[in-house]
């Protein structure tokens, strides 16, 4: 399922629960997204799904992603927090 590059108002990315991966280049260069919480569901990050996404300043990865395809996080120029669950 391929989010529709919802954003809010706030600048946090909407993936839908019931995703399963983030198909390649779904933000490609979305200068609005400042934040993404991907939900337990998705186990792959496609090629450059996030691709110059230049305000993306945080990351949260709730459940256990098995593949962060190539240049998914390519020139986001900001330091990025990111979060990971525990094993």
């Amino acid at each position: 399922m391929k989010p529709d590059r919802k954003v809010n108002s706030r600048g946090e990315g909407i993936v839908p629960e019931e995703a399963k991966e983030i198909e390649s280049c779904a933000f490609y260069l979305c200068e609005e997204l400042k934040k993404i919480i991907i939900p337990d569901g998705v186990t792959e990050i496609g090629k450059e799904s996030f691709r110059e996404c230049k305000s993306l300043e945080s990351i949260t990865i709730s459940g256990k992603i098995a593949k962060i395809d190539e240049r998914a996080f390519f020139c986001c120029e900001k330091q990025m927090k990111s979060s990971f669950p525990t094993v």
